[in-house]
């Protein structure tokens, strides 16, 4: 019965957990579920950084910017 009690809470601690990451996430603090980050200058020293390490991946890092630009021309946010 103990047992019990405790997964309830357990997950009633999960729910609040979870409210709060999407009330956060609505004032721009995190992004939690429903948005997803933009590159940003840190993530982009990373690649680089990790281009140097493993030149092999440098062309996946190519083909996923290639990706993203596409995607962006399909949405409309071209930048001029």
């Amino acid at each position: 019965m103990n047992w019990i009690v405790n997964i309830l809470l357990i997950l009633v601690g999960l729910f609040i957990l979870d409210r709060i990451g999407l009330w956060a996430e609505q004032r721009g603090y995190v992004y939690w579920r429903k948005k997803k980050p933009g590159s940003s200058g840190f993530g982009n020293a990373l690649g680089e950084f990790q281009s140097f390490l493993r030149p092999s991946a440098k062309h996946v890092m190519e083909t996923q910017e290639k990706k993203d630009i596409k995607e962006r021309d399909d949405q409309g946010d071209v930048a001029k």
